[in-house]
């Protein structure tokens, strides 16, 4: 599917009196001129700009006339005009042909209606040809419609015509160029007879230079600012509802394609399809009456929310328009009434005050309103819409009474029954154990569990993570960067270990969850799903978080019953009343599905017959498939990773419309180690995720809350993995995860993209096989095993770098200690790449300048606050003594050095600015916006308020002694249009300035860095997975984001395909270590590297990761000044910084 990420303009004008009149296309056309700024340019050429009018009946009254037909055909019901972009000349009597199978009669053939000179020099080499066609559509309006909408989808099938739009109401006009070009490229829109009562209107900004007509908006039925993070759920759903999509669309395109075929397959209304595909968030559902309560819970789990992210939306079909913005309101859509018409726009600054009947309204988050024409177009507010949707569900004779009690999570309180236990019960394994039962009475199970964490990939970074988890409910914090090595190149990983997550940038901003919480939800729904547009009594289990409780296995004489109180608590079921849940209402067993295979049998053979193994069963009427992995204890079974079990069943439900929604899809497996492991399954498709080895770990602390918090911890874990995508429900969270070395094969099997490898270098399936012997053969082994931890490159080599700083070594030492752990234990991409021929440095100094500066390297930023003050200020002196950059963190400046180095401090504006002001953005010829950063996309920072000291407040314009807490995002960029207003902001009040913009590598942002650089920037930085930071996550300190070489050779390739590579710069950072790093990101496409451990290193750091805790021993990561301070702070080992030293 394509790859692109817009941010828009919409206008949409409705005359009150529903009378077409010409005045409405010219009130739009002007509010698109008005709204240009809205729009991408490059080299004067617009990205695209569009039209939805009703269909010009005059005009075509005149054509019909003019070819000899009866002109008063314009009049008829089944009257309709097709628009198709197409190639080949030859293919329209194949379009006119598949029109008469469907019973569409052709009228009039329309070409050459456009003027190729109105386009820009991008536009004419792309432009396609434009047909029209006047057609009669069957008799009836519900029959033409759907043969109008199959015809179209036939067309698309068979030729490589797109279809602009084919409707009984409506024509668009698009093209890839800007507003003003339209009534000069199309002689429709110039024609005085053109008329409409209602017409819609968008401007385009594409983040890729190389958008198409076809991907222009409006689409047949819809017109979107926005993007929908949810993309990829939201194709699946299409799927298994067996709705067509378009041909390598877009976000925007397939969320036309799914309401048009919701419509006219399923005969739903316009309000239905809009309301069931952006459904009003849970806690706003708690506050309906309960007749609404009880339509939007059984409307949630038809489709659900799986059209999430920021978005204006303006829909029409037939008679009836839809308004609306996203739940969290993060694209702007306002409301003008004037005497005669009703507008909908992105702003409403180009209607005249004089012409206002009320004061402008925006849409609140989550609002839709709707126009039906009823003798004029009437407004609909969004009560009524709602009672509408209500209405329609009635109608339809949907079973929905008492649906509401499914707001109220959480299982039985009694036994429903469970999973029978596998293989022989151990002596002593029929004795019930607690949740608080001490750990000496379970030493014999505790063996074979730490057997089990040994194989199963468990590390103790995972244990200790767990255990923190346990203690505190919350997730650790972690600080520095991850120096481990990427798991194709680690000794041993599992498969989740090769992929990582995908985060939000620019134009789908993260979400603030701390700020949003009520907006968020880990709700799931288990079993069979009701059909959109029928009576369907089949019940499903709705959870309020996918983890499910349970599932131990009898040799650990645990009983799920012991825990059913909990998961009521949680909102949650016991994965053994699952099934037996799923028993009796399907009167068939599930699908149990074990995560081995025969010791002789291919991987991929065992998946395919796990598949077809799911697949028969729902087919037969099983409701539910469990995923577990007991089996593999039996002598001749060879362990599959339950993630590769997972993305078999998926795959094979899915591919057989209807099958998925049959059936939830469970996994109880003891490989599921850790946070990332959970996301992972839920991506691949499982519904809910059972994780009885780390649940048990909980359970034999002996702590009767561990369980809890643990349960407790991992779903705020989950919450802000999904606010970093831009998502706030569970529900939508869909393959946002790459591989890296994951082999081609295996990726497309999982559906994923991956990065760096092939079928025979990477994780293939020769080597997934040997895993699976290795490992089955450790957990049937009767010994102990131990955890082999992972290892980390800089603890081996901050010594050698601390020496060459101190001048007690030469530079060559650290050189050559790096090469050596690099060669030995490499870690990165770039550890694996060397140069074509061998460096020869007899040639003399070489010219290492980089624009004003000595050198292409610079201190990344670090804020005062996570710095203690002399290390904040060496960073500065020592650059500007060496004539170099180094950038301040989001931490404002102390007074005296604000435009003290205006060439060798950079000023960064981060979503806090923290002592953000004119003053400062003028005190340096270099910002940067922070959009994300590697150790931490998606999110903001925490200075915790004990290192918020006076001098602290003064930089940062705060309070001392208080947190100060970073957004997520930036609350005034949420868009690209956005990110041009910031820049030309900074640009307005310093304009000596080089703006530079600061983003994590995500996939395709090659993209993005294009979008960038049209939004104004200076300098595109791209930030590497494994950057460091004063405080993150752990878990997001390694498993979000992608290595900076993989986003440098991407944005390369991009500017310089689109043509701006001359326009901006590439500057990176993360891990990077050494001159040698630094000559093979230039190679790869970066004009600067950036160096922020190892100038901590330089002054002293001993990586110890504690950064975030303000007791540095060394005086670097603190706000410590002295030894009797440490002292008083109970730190028994401190030695502060000495200035000079340090610089």
């Amino acid at each position: 599917m394509a790859s692109e990420h817009d941010a828009c303009a919409l206008v949409a004008v409705a005359r009150k009196d529903a009378r077409p009149a010409r005045a409405v296309l010219e009130l739009v056309l002007h509010g698109m001129a008005a709204l240009a700024h809205r729009s991408g340019v490059v080299d004067g050429e617009g990205d695209g700009a569009g039209l939805l009018t009703d269909i010009p009946r005059a005009l075509w009254a005149q054509e019909l006339e003019r070819a000899g037909h009866d002109e008063s055909a314009v009049e008829l019901e089944r009257f309709a005009v097709g628009h198709f972009f197409h190639t080949d000349p030859s293919e329209v009597a194949t379009i006119v042909a598949i029109l008469a199978r469907r019973g569409v009669e052709t009228l009039l053939v329309r070409a050459e209606t456009t003027d190729e000179a109105a386009l820009g020099p991008r536009g004419r080499t792309e432009a396609p040809l434009f047909l029209q066609l006047a057609l009669l559509a069957p008799r009836g309006a519900a029959l033409g419609s759907r043969a109008l909408y199959e015809a179209g989808v036939d067309v698309e099938r068979a030729t490589t015509a797109t279809v602009v739009s084919l409707s009984r109401h409506t024509a668009v006009y698009k093209l890839r160029g800007a507003g003003h070009q339209l009534t000069s490229y199309f002689s429709d829109l110039a024609d005085p007879l053109f008329a409409t009562s209602v017409a819609f209107g968008h401007n385009r900004y594409a983040t890729n230079t190389s958008t198409s007509f076809t991907r222009v908006q409006p689409f047949p039925v819809f017109a979107h600012n926005g993007e929908i993070n949810t993309i990829s759920r939201l194709r699946e759903e299409a799927r298994a509802l067996g709705l067509p999509l378009s041909r390598d669309g877009s976000d925007s395109q397939d969320v036309d394609a799914t309401i048009r075929a919701l419509v006219i397959r399923h005969g739903l209304t316009a309000v239905e399809a809009i309301e069931l595909l952006f459904p009003p968030i849970v806690n706003e559902m708690k506050r309906m009456s309960a007749e609404l309560q009880d339509a939007y819970v059984q409307g949630r789990a038809v489709i659900g929310p799986i059209a999430q992210g920021p978005a204006g939306i303006l829909v029409r079909v037939g008679d009836t328009c839809v308004f609306g913005v996203d739940a969290l309101g993060l694209r702007p859509l306002w409301h003008v009434e004037t005497e005669d018409e009703h507008v909908f726009a992105s702003e409403r600054g180009f209607i005249p005050l004089e012409k206002y009947v009320s004061d402008p309204v925006p849409l609140a988050p989550g609002e839709r309103v709707a126009l039906r024409r009823d003798r004029g177009w009437r407004l609909l507010d969004q009560g009524a819409v709602r009672e509408r949707f209500l209405t329609a569900r009635r109608l339809r004779g949907v079973a929905m009474n008492g649906l509401r009690s499914h707001l109220v999570a959480g299982g039985p309180a009694e036994p429903l029954g469970g999973l029978p236990h596998q293989g022989p019960l151990p002596q002593g394994a029929g004795k019930r154990w607690e949740i608080g039962t001490p750990p000496d009475e379970m030493d014999d199970v505790s063996v074979r569990r730490e057997r089990q964490f040994a194989a199963l990939g468990f590390e103790p970074d995972d244990l200790r993570m767990a255990t923190f988890m346990m203690q505190t409910g919350n997730e650790p914090i972690g600080s520095l960067g991850y120096d481990g090595p990427l798991a194709a190149l680690a000794p041993r990983a599992n498969l989740a270990d090769h992929l990582h997550e995908t985060v939000a940038v620019v134009t789908n901003p993260a979400i603030d969850r701390e700020r949003e919480i009520e907006h968020f939800s880990t709700r799931v729904l288990l079993g069979p799903r009701p059909a959109p547009h029928a009576h369907d009594a089949r019940r499903w289990i709705e959870l309020a978080t996918p983890l499910l409780l349970g599932g131990h296995p009898a040799w650990t004489g645990l009983r799920s019953d012991d825990f059913r109180a909990l998961a009521r608590q949680k909102g949650t079921w016991l994965v053994n009343d699952v099934v037996a849940r799923f028993t009796i209402d399907a009167k068939v067993p599930p699908v149990i599905l074990e995560a081995d295979r025969d010791w002789e049998e291919h991987p991929r053979d065992a998946l395919a017959r796990l598949g077809a193994s799911a697949a028969r069963g729902v087919r037969a009427g099983a409701q539910l498939v469990v995923i577990r992995d007991h089996g593999v204890m039996t002598e001749g079974r060879a362990w599959l990773d339950p993630h590769l079990v997972i993305a078999a069943a998926h795959r094979a439900l899915v591919a057989q419309p209807s099958l998925r929604r049959d059936c939830a899809l469970v996994v109880s497996a003891g490989s599921i180690r850790n946070l990332h492991d959970v996301m992972v399954a839920l991506a691949l498709g499982a519904d809910a995720v059972n994780p009885y080895l780390l649940l048990e770990y909980a359970i034999a602390t002996a702590d009767p809350d561990a369980l809890g918090n643990l349960v407790e911890a991992l779903r705020k874990g989950i919450e802000k993995v999904m606010s970093t995508l831009g998502i706030h429900e569970l529900r939508g969270y869909g393959r946002q995860l790459s591989g890296v070395g994951l082999a081609p094969e295996v990726a497309r099997f999982a559906g994923l993209e991956t990065f760096c490898a092939t079928d025979e270098i990477g994780l293939g399936w020769d080597r997934i096989a040997e895993e699976g012997f290795a490992r089955a053969s450790m957990l049937r082994e009767r010994r102990d095993a131990r955890l082999e931890p992972a290892f980390r490159i800089w603890p081996r080599a901050w010594k050698s770098a601390l020496a060459v700083a101190n001048g007690e070594a030469p530079y060559a030492s650290y050189a050559e200690k790096l090469r050596e752990l690099e060669t030995l234990h490499p870690v990165s991409l770039r550890h694996l790449v060397d140069f074509t021929r061998p460096l020869d440095d007899s040639g003399g100094a070489a010219d290492t300048s980089a624009g004003e500066h000595a050198a292409p390297f610079y201190i990344s930023s670090m804020s005062f606050g996570s710095q203690g003050e002399t290390a904040y200020r060496s960073y500065a002196e020592a650059m500007a003594r060496l004539d170099l950059l180094c950038i301040n963190g989001e931490g404002g400046e102390l007074p005296d050095l604000i435009g003290r180095y205006p060439r060798n401090r950079g000023q960064q504006i981060a979503s806090g600015r923290f002592g953000v002001s004119a003053l400062l953005a003028n005190s340096s010829n270099y910002l940067e916006i922070k959009i994300g950063q590697g150790a931490k996309p998606g999110e903001g920072g925490h200075l915790p308020a004990r290192k918020v000291s006076m001098k602290v407040a003064l930089a940062r314009n705060a309070q001392p002694g208080i947190d100060l807490i970073s957004p997520s995002n930036n609350h005034d960029i949420y868009s690209i249009e956005d990110l041009a207003q910031v820049v030309h902001e900074l640009k307005t009040v310093n304009p000596r300035a080089r703006v530079s913009v600061k983003v994590p590598v995500v996939p395709d942002i090659g993209v993005i860095a294009v979008g960038i650089a049209k939004a104004g920037a200076d300098i595109v930085t791209l930030s590497g997975y494994d950057g460091g930071t004063g405080a993150a996550r752990q878990h997001a300190l390694r498993r979000a984001g992608l290595p900076v070489e993989i986003g440098v050779a991407q944005a390369h390739r991009a500017l310089v395909a689109s043509g701006l590579r001359d326009v901006v710069e590439i500057w990176c950072d993360g891990g990077m270590k050494s001159a040698l790093d630094v000559a093979k990101m230039l190679c790869l496409g970066a004009d600067r590297v950036g160096f922020g451990t190892l100038a901590m290193v330089a002054i002293g750091c001993t990586i110890c990761r504690g950064c975030q805790l303000d007791t540095c021993h060394v005086g670097i990561a603190t706000q410590l000044e002295s030894v009797a301070e440490a002292t008083d702070r109970g730190v028994k080992r401190f030695e502060p910084r000495e200035f000079e030293r340090a610089v």
